[in-house]
């Protein structure tokens, strides 16, 4: 439990300890699976998931789990081996993955979303002989899969289809496995490896014990005490690590998981009415859709919003005092957790519960206390310990901190330090902070070439790697852009040895390699690369961005009035000079992301007479081709329908022989 702690008379040392006696016996042997058993027995009846109109208790969850368990078992799956799992999110993929964890394995979670290289270079790294997937996966799975992969197990009916190694459905497994004896995992076991952005150029694989994550989740537990009443909203992606409180926190304290669609969390509106058709209790946001779901809300109107929710977790990115102040003036009953972490500390190592609106005088909210077991320090340069108000470098020891990453020897003795006092194993975050008096630790940004994009953790050397790897491209340099609305894209400026670069080509090289969320925004051509005295790319010394976009196409002004009010609101959106945006330019090139096309689609919403889906927004990306679309096409087919109207008058009143029909209405369609 988080202490309220000031400084008062104590020293900086004797505060620094205070903070981290965080000491809290949770019990002996506590693992996922082993509760979630206990809740299982305890009450088999309850509603453990519902997805999509379909549901599953407690019991009939546990009893899927434990035949898939039995059959890794019987694939001879021991302790601390990996089984990688590719399939979209559902109560089977969850089932899944507690089968895993029952049979003493690692779950290794593949986001099918991801692009084929970066999928291959997972399943390569891990060298999982067994994988998971469902049949809107099972092929390219077979396509890309390596010779190590020597079963694939099918969570639905896999169809008629040639494969060259053991294949097994679900319902096999269902029929020829009982729900009886199986080989639980211990508490040094490992529960899952999840990979995040590495600045070698490649993903790295984070191992996380079990004891790591139900240390977090416990602390979970105590502070918010969730109860069979609770609905926890499903919507990340299982290789992201806020997706492991959303599955097992849930499923170890009896409540119930509400699986989201992928596309649900894109659109503001369908997310609303999701979360209040669900009753969701609590639920999660990064600041940028926090940002769009409240300006939803002001939009439509909505008083008293989402009665049923109580705590909305915020982490991922900084939040803002303005972001939080907004929030509590538009909800009276929920709350924010300002919760930090990462994935090397088992999701969560610090928290900052925002119990009212902020005062107009505080200008930060805090990273807040040590959760449970955690040791968190401001360590300067030579690895001691910062005093009060020191900026250094924010490091995090206890039970959750990762044993380090898969196959990477060398990252984990970079990431690690010992504790110059204690002789701790403390992880270097590379987050800058420092301590305030009243024993909350603030974040002051990154001391590397890390960010985060939308909640992503992007390590800018990974981007920087892929796109100097493609022909033509001589230097690069990768840099983040906060625009105005504190979101957070990335820019990207090079240098060529070819007189042009086709962008639209170098983006598609790029979506084979990295996630969506890894695309620049913006790339900047330049003629060469300002450099400091010792030779390095000064990247303080790179252009504006608003002087140096490099568009796909030439500049075209607005027309008429209707284009103008458009461009007008292109630039507030994207924070851009209305004379730098033509009626022809993709929204997406000149700055736009998944983020800010939501907040163009909200904008558009209040100007438009007729109906309009984010997904229009991307199949109609230029002012031009929106508009022609849409009001355009729709006033020449005003006029189609009155003359063809007038056409069945003209039929019905006898007036047109119907045998002359089909020809005039070739003429008409002509």
């Amino acid at each position: 439990m988080t202490t309220d702690i000031t400084k008062n008379n104590l020293s900086d040392h004797a505060l620094i300890d205070r903070i981290n006696q965080t000491e809290t016996v949770f019990g002996k042997e506590m693992t996922i699976p082993a509760q979630f058993i206990l809740q299982a027995e305890k009450d088999p009846e309850n509603i453990a998931i519902e997805d999509n109109g379909r549901s599953i208790t407690y019991h009939d969850l546990k009893k899927d789990s434990f035949k898939i368990a039995q059959f890794l078992n019987g694939q001879d799956v021991k302790t601390n081996d990996l089984v990688a799992v590719f399939a979209d999110r559902n109560i089977e993929m969850i089932a899944s993955i507690l089968g895993i964890m029952e049979a003493g394995a690692a779950y290794v979670p593949i986001d099918p979303n991801y692009p084929m290289k970066r999928i291959q270079y997972m399943l390569s790294d891990c060298k999982c002989k067994i994988v998971i997937t469902d049949s809107n996966n099972l092929e390219f799975l077979l396509q890309y899969a390596d010779d190590y992969i020597e079963t694939i197990v099918c969570l639905d009916k896999p169809g008629q289809i040639e494969i060259d190694r053991n294949l097994f459905s679900l319902d096999e497994i269902r029929k020829e496995y009982r729900s009886t004896k199986i080989c639980l995992a211990k508490e040094d076991s490992l529960a899952y490896i999840i990979y995040t952005s590495g600045s070698t150029g490649n993903p790295k694989g984070v191992m996380i014990p079990q004891k790591a994550v139900m240390n977090t989740l416990l602390w979970l537990q105590s502070e918010f005490k969730l109860t069979k009443d609770d609905v926890i909203a499903q919507k990340t992606s299982a290789s992201f690590t806020d997706s492991v409180w959303e599955f097992f926190w849930t499923l170890i304290c009896g409540a119930k998981i509400s699986v989201f669609a992928y596309e649900t969390g894109k659109e503001p509106e369908k997310l609303y009415q999701e979360l209040f058709d669900k009753r969701v209790t609590i639920t999660q946001f990064v600041p940028a859709q926090m940002r769009l779901f409240l300006d939803y809300i002001k939009i439509a109107k909505i008083t008293e919003p989402l009665p049923k929710l109580k705590w909305v977790f915020n982490g991922g990115e900084a939040l803002l005092t303005n972001l939080a102040r907004d929030w509590y003036q538009t909800f009276s009953k929920a709350k924010i957790a300002n919760i930090y972490g990462m994935t090397e500390s088992a999701v969560y190592a610090t928290y900052y519960p925002i119990e009212t609106i902020p005062p107009q005088e505080q200008l930060s909210i805090p990273l807040g206390k040590p959760i449970a077991n955690t040791k968190v320090y401001v360590l300067n340069e030579n690895r001691q310990i910062c005093s009060i108000g020191e900026k250094g470098e924010l490091c995090i020891g206890g039970t959750g901190i990762t044993t380090g990453y898969l196959n990477k020897e060398q990252e984990t003795k970079k990431a690690f330090v010992t504790h110059p006092v204690t002789g701790q194993r403390l992880y270097c975050s590379g987050d800058l902070g420092l301590l305030t008096d009243d024993g909350n630790f603030l974040y002051l940004g990154r001391k590397d070439d890390q960010v985060q994009v939308r909640g992503f953790r992007v390590e800018l050397k990974e981007v920087e790697r892929a796109v100097v790897s493609y022909d033509g491209i001589k230097e690069t340099a990768v840099i983040p852009r906060l625009d105005s609305m504190g979101v957070t894209s990335i820019a990207c400026y090079y240098t060529a040895s070819k007189n042009s670069i086709i962008l639209e080509e170098l983006t598609e090289y790029l979506r084979e390699m990295l996630p969506d969320y890894m695309i620049p925004s913006f790339f900047i051509e330049i003629d060469e690369m300002p450099l400091t005295p010792n030779g390095k790319i000064d990247r303080k010394k790179l252009p504006e961005l608003e002087k140096g976009i490099k568009k796909k196409n030439a500049y075209v002004e607005p027309r008429n009035e209707r284009e103008k009010q458009f461009v007008q609101i292109w630039a507030e959106v994207l924070s851009l000079d209305v004379d730098t945006i033509g009626i022809h330019d993709n929204f997406m090139d000149i700055g736009g992301t998944s983020v800010t096309i939501v907040t163009l689609h909200n904008k558009l919403r209040e100007i438009c007479s007729y109906e309009i889906q984010v997904a229009d927004l991307f199949s109609y990306p230029s002012i031009a081709q929106f508009i022609e679309h849409f009001e355009n096409n729709k006033e020449e087919n005003s006029e189609m329908d009155l003359e063809l109207m007038y056409l069945l008058d003209q039929l019905s009143d006898g007036k047109i022989d119907i045998n002359d029909t089909a020809s005039i209405l070739d003429n008409f369609k002509g």
